[in-house]
């Protein structure tokens, strides 16, 4: 057994949702499908892998649920669409990381690589990305979406944020919380404040 293997736990949900032990991810086995659980400091997340048919008897069924606590205040998010409007007005993306330290929210523009249809922090020790709890990134002017490279890049446990649409006067925003590989599409106002201020892209996806 790989290092890897032995900090995933594998569990049967029989009545009440069993306490959580791994310190990587574990999954869930419910009477309505397969889950996948994270927890980290303020941010805990069950996410739907594949819903069952049918329900299985003998077992528990589970709910998604996806909790941050505090919440993303309203305005640190309208501070980082600033960010990336000032972006989108040279053509560039641009990412940026949210981290809770000291009780607080704190908005951080990492050191990063600006290109038109891109955008990533070199790999430094020292870098936001390895604290963030919020990954925020911006499309410019075309609409939020996941695409392929951000499912590449997004393999670790964190909420992830894309704002685009950037040059309307309401412009998109999608958010998904990411545990590892697993995905689910989640309303933006369960997470931050201010989400109306968006078009929330959500409600015009499917959970992925």
């Amino acid at each position: 057994m790989d290092q890897l293997t032995s900090l995933i736990d594998h569990k049967l949900v029989a009545d009440a949702l069993p306490e959580h032990t791994s310190s990587n991810r574990e999954y869930l086995y419910a009477s309505n499908g397969v889950f996948v659980r994270a927890v980290r400091p303020g941010l805990v997340a069950i996410v739907p892998i594949h819903w069952y048919d049918r329900v299985i008897p003998g077992l528990g069924a589970i709910a998604p649920i996806v909790q941050l606590t505090p919440r993303l205040p309203e305005f640190l998010l309208l501070q980082a669409w600033q960010r990336c409007y000032a972006a989108c007005t040279e053509s560039k993306e641009l990412l940026c990381h949210f981290v809770y330290e000291n009780s607080s929210w704190q908005l951080v523009v990492p050191d990063q690589i600006q290109e038109n249809s891109t955008c990533h922090p070199p790999d430094q020790p020292d870098s936001s990305y390895y604290s963030a709890t919020i990954d925020l990134h911006s499309h410019q002017r075309y609409p939020a979406y996941f695409s392929d490279t951000d499912n590449a890049d997004e393999v670790g446990f964190r909420l992830y944020i894309v704002l685009g649409q950037l040059h309307l006067p309401t412009p998109q925003i999608l958010t998904r919380v990411g545990i590892f590989g697993h995905y689910w599409i989640i309303p933006t106002a369960w997470v931050a404040e201010g989400a109306d201020h968006f078009i929330d892209a959500a409600f015009e996806n499917a959970p992925c």
